[in-house]
């Protein structure tokens, strides 16, 4: 298997069915984990007894994990060894084609770090929250001051979605960093990850579609707006342009000043 999918549970019942179809749709085409550090429900009891005997799948339960999810992702992280790796959060669905597709598209550019389709809405979504989202040409370019520029505008003028939708991709694990903390809440960890994700080299879109659930108990309605913190927001964004490639910071960092100086000169 070249493919590692990483699907962490918490207080995951209602989410059973949707979990177990992932599991048979996948197996056989990628390695999976599947994890719950709590295991406050028997959610990960019931699949592991249904799956307990398929050698792509393995079980992960109660441990020693630092609070919120962003700690939980980073230790599956860890755990993987394929080339290839992804989150898949308990309440969405994929079927193979996204990690067939994604593996085809990544051995067919190999200076693209990730592998990313189109997000929609699942069949169990609540429809006044439903959208859709389209990954960004703009993050598939070889430029990586044109990327990071791009991600931070997305991020400053409040669209962190831009970058979260990237948070579904497959990604080259050497290359994948650790999701920042940013408290136990991890509010917009997924963004501010993608961030750095996309400074260490551009994607690929594919045409395999991600199914999303969108329903008001969802983590994301509890976010904040990060440009409620702006200057929490400048010294994340500023931390990570210190860390890129001497050649390419300064210009990342003009380009970004002159982006901020312009916004703030908007009528």
């Amino acid at each position: 298997m070249r493919t590692t999918v990483m699907i962490p549970l918490h207080r995951s019942w209602r989410w059973l069915p949707l979990v177990r179809d992932s599991l048979l749709t996948l197996r056989g085409h990628c390695a999976i984990i599947v994890s719950d550090v709590d295991e406050h429900d028997a959610t990960l009891a019931r699949l592991r007894d249904e799956f307990e005997a398929d050698d792509d799948i393995a079980f992960v339960g109660a441990r020693d994990v630092a609070p919120g999810w962003v700690a939980h992702a980073n230790d599956l992280l860890a755990r993987a060894s394929t080339p290839l790796v992804m989150w898949l959060p308990h309440d969405d669905v994929i079927d193979e084609t996204w990690i067939i597709e994604a593996e085809r598209a990544l051995d067919a550019h190999p200076s693209a770090i990730a592998a990313c389709g189109p997000l929609v809405a699942s069949a169990h979504s609540e429809p006044h929250l439903a959208v859709g989202l389209d990954p960004d040409e703009t993050f598939t370019r070889r430029s990586r001051a044109r990327r990071v520029v791009h991600a931070v505008d997305a991020l400053e003028r409040g669209d962190p979605a831009l970058l979260g939708i990237l948070y579904r991709a497959v990604v080259r694990r050497e290359r994948n960093p650790a999701l920042p903390s940013r408290g136990e809440l991890g509010v917009w960890s997924d963004a501010f990850w993608a961030l750095e994700l996309v400074s260490r080299g551009p994607i690929v879109i594919t045409s395999a579609r991600y199914a999303k659930t969108w329903h008001s108990e969802s983590t994301i309605f509890t976010w904040t707006d990060p440009r409620e913190d702006p200057a929490h927001l400048q010294r994340d964004v500023d931390r990570l342009v210190r860390r890129l490639p001497w050649a390419s910071r300064a210009v990342v960092a003009r380009a970004i000043r002159r982006q901020r100086r312009n916004a703030q000169e908007a009528p």
